[in-house]
């Protein structure tokens, strides 16, 4: 799901020409609850004796009421020999009676978990079933806006968004992220001036008196917080996309009367996505069925399964949304700790698409928005340290923004072959297919495809927190060969080191090239033998690597390293550089590691004795840049 952010795009330069689609994203699941009332949300024994096999949902709803009054048919199976379960129930509904084998039967409610005592044992592998009646306002100062009513214009409407912890607001379930109900029947009853929207495929609607009753079936595993129900007076048509040579999948979309004919319009970029997407990954999951959208009251997205919840509309979050189908839906991350291989993927799905359809400098302009947002501090992981804070989840920073920017730095250290072909194998594995993923088994298959070892690489960049910067040195002897410094530095001690192939480009008016310095080391020298006098040196000119600052200088190690001196290093307060055989400098500047600018001096020639007042700074690692006209010289100082 999509949260709202403003593009902030710090010291990257980037052409906006799309970037405020990018404005409206997920912000669903933020600011509606308590970090504390969260605490015993992330896991828990509820369930953990029965598999649901299926439930037959029931609703009676009106649009007008924030209240619900339903019934779930669950057909489990026994994981063990039992004779009661639970399932998690939010404490401000109440269940009027569970019925087993046509008699009602004993339950406790405590907190947010209800106990079904069942009159018999059971044995391990029994399939059997109960059916909850229930009823209540599914709403207190705890909830997380699992069930929500309102307005658009003058009309009701009523929608369910229950991501991370919402689902058990609005209906007995297993909310944990282990069991997908393999398939499920959605019957809901409102007023006949409204319609009702669902998961899979509306199999009927049937007048009742003045109201109408609503059958949705759904035929394919689900996450108990992808189901959902809206409810309103919506419009609907059909488009349809192709997502094989012979199959097509039908794009259902319910809206608002008022915003019909705008909306229709802007839609009409999802047929193409939806193919595109099978194309480039594994064909649409659920063609079986459907893809569509249905507007609801939030001001971003919500990828419920085969009908997206939308309340913003522009190319990026459609994509987005559509995305999740794949990632998210198709395999639901495991744990909410591992949420970016559902927001990550979809975030850098956004990217992609605006590769295929409008071309390279668009693509680049997404994937630099996303970067700009990643590096707006230097803290901070994608995998997800606190799954009791649902903003520190869905952050848009990490979740989404570095976990789509991280992708990217593994699609270019792979190359495309490899990353999408393990991106394939990994929708299609059948221990995950349908199911559940970790981060473990998503590297599994980039480490299989490309036969390397990519424990760095996620332990780096996923479990570790923070990005790289660089400082590159470089001189180039008479016979043309270029000896390259490259030194890193970590903007969090998480990480101790990013082994990463770094691009640097080299060109002159004739000639142009690109090679890559294999980096496990900071301060690791390179030699590359060249056939030309480069006059532009360029660290990661196309952006391949997620960093902080890169600065480059050029020594010629032969000529200036011999006749500069700066000491004491590490200083105390002052700093002085000594020159030598009339060696002049008409630029100082200090810089910090991670080569923010700190302070330049006035411009102008220096004699060979310099001495700098540096008391001013902390204690630390810090870069001096010395300049002349032709040339630059920096070296690595410790304040102490």
């Amino acid at each position: 799901m999509k949260k709202i952010y403003i593009l902030l795009f710090l010291f990257l330069s980037v052409q906006i020409v799309h970037a405020q689609e990018k404005i409206s994203h997920e912000n669903c699941k933020l600011n509606k609850v308590k970090t504390s009332s969260n605490i015993n949300l992330t896991k828990s024994n509820v369930g953990k004796n029965i598999d649901i096999k299926y439930s037959r949902f029931q609703f009676d709803i009106d649009p007008t009421k924030l209240y619900i009054k339903g019934s779930n048919t669950i057909y489990f199976e026994a994981k063990e020999s039992l004779s009661s379960f639970t399932l998690d129930f939010y404490s401000t509904l109440r269940a009027d009676s569970v019925v087993y084998k046509n008699k009602k039967i004993t339950t406790s409610h405590t907190k947010h978990v209800l106990k079904i005592n069942l009159s018999n044992t059971i044995n391990t592998n029994t399939l059997d079933s109960v059916i909850i009646y229930y009823q209540g306002v599914p709403y207190d100062e705890e909830s997380t806006g699992g069930f929500n009513s309102g307005f658009h214009r003058t009309t009701p409407i009523v929608f369910t968004l229950s991501e991370p912890y919402g689902a058990r607001e609005w209906m007995p379930c297993k909310q944990d992220l282990d069991d997908k109900i393999d398939s499920i029947d959605v019957f809901v009853k409102t007023q006949a001036t409204y319609r009702a929207a669902s998961n899979g495929i509306l199999v009927s609607e049937k007048t009742d008196g003045l109201k109408k009753i609503y059958h949705w079936k759904h035929r394919y595993p689900i996450a108990t917080y992808l189901i959902a129900i809206a409810v309103t007076n919506y419009v609907f048509y059909s488009d349809y996309a192709k997502v094989s040579a012979t199959d097509s999948v039908e794009i259902l979309n319910y809206l608002y009367p008022e915003t019909f004919d705008d909306i229709k319009a802007t839609l009409s970029v999802t047929k193409g996505l939806v193919s595109y997407f099978s194309n480039l990954l594994i064909a649409y999951p659920f063609a079986k069925e459907k893809y569509g959208h249905a507007q609801f009251g939030w001001g971003g997205g919500m990828e419920h399964q085969t009908m997206s919840f939308m309340g913003a509309w522009n190319f990026a979050i459609i994509a987005h949304e559509l995305a999740h189908q794949w990632f998210g839906n198709h395999i639901t991350c495991g744990s909410w700790k591992d949420i970016w291989l559902n927001e990550g993927f979809a975030t850098y799905m956004e990217s992609i698409a605006y590769e295929h359809f409008y071309g390279q400098e668009s693509f680049m302009t997404d994937v630099l928005a996303n970067y700009a947002t990643a590096l707006q501090e230097p803290h901070g992981s994608v995998y997800v340290d606190d799954t009791t804070n649902i903003d520190r989840i869905f952050s848009g920073r990490l979740s989404y923004a570095k976990g789509g920017s991280v992708l990217h730095v593994l699609r270019m250290q792979l190359g495309d072959e490899i990353f999408f072909n393990a991106i394939k194998s990994y929708l299609q594995d059948p221990k995950m297919s349908g199911g559940y993923a970790k981060t473990e088994g998503l590297k599994q298959h980039f480490e299989t495809l490309s036969g390397k070892n990519l424990d760095n690489f996620f332990n780096s960049w996923i479990y570790g927190k923070g990005f790289p910067s660089y400082y590159l040195n470089w001189s180039q002897n008479e016979n043309n060969k270029m000896t390259f410094e490259l030194f890193q530095t970590q903007s969090d001690a998480s990480v101790s080191f990013y082994e990463l192939k770094v691009p640097v480009r080299l060109y002159s008016d004739k000639h142009d090239t690109i090679v890559y310095l294999d980096h496990k080391s900071s301060g690791q020298i390179f030699n590359v033998q060249l056939n030309f006098r480069p006059s532009v040196i360029q660290l990661d000119p196309y952006n391949n690597i997620l960093k902080g600052q890169s600065i480059v200088g050029f020594i010629p190690f032969q000529r200036i390293a011999e006749n500069i001196l700066i000491a004491p290093n590490p200083i105390d307060d002052f700093c002085r550089i000594y020159l030598r055989n009339n060696f002049n400098f008409k630029q100082i500047q200090i810089y910090s590691i991670e080569g923010q600018l700190l302070k330049e001096y006035p411009s102008g020639y220096y004699s060979n004795f310099i001495e700098l007042n540096l008391s001013w700074l902390s204690k630390g690692s810090y870069i001096v840049k010395l300049a002349t006209d032709s040339y630059s010289y920096s070296e690595k100082i410790i304040k102490k």
